[in-house]
């Protein structure tokens, strides 16, 4: 189950090109009514795609996270907030 969750936070939700951020769905299981995933093996904290389709955002995933459960998060194309966690987890 590669793609668990979609969270939408585009302003158009009938443009299909977006950016997209990748974390596992793992690491929301701290929220309050959040469904349950099992921990992963997999450590990464987040990855992201710019200026995509939703389609080849799901087959990322379900070509490069085949055991694991991952929540996409869209965005507007060109606004990925995926800088902010970079800076946040020291990923660049």
């Amino acid at each position: 189950m590669p793609v668990a969750n979609i969270v939408d936070n585009r302003s158009n939700q009938y443009d299909v090109t977006v950016d997209v951020v990748l974390e596992l769905s793992s690491h929301n299981n701290s929220i309050k009514g959040a469904t349950q995933f099992s921990k992963s093996k997999n450590k990464f904290t987040i990855d992201d795609l710019n200026k995509t389709t939703i389609e080849d955002a799901i087959n990322h995933v379900n070509q490069k996270f085949k055991n694991d459960a991952i929540t996409l998060y869209l965005y507007d194309a060109g606004s990925s907030p995926a800088e902010d966690y970079e800076d946040i987890f020291d990923l660049a």
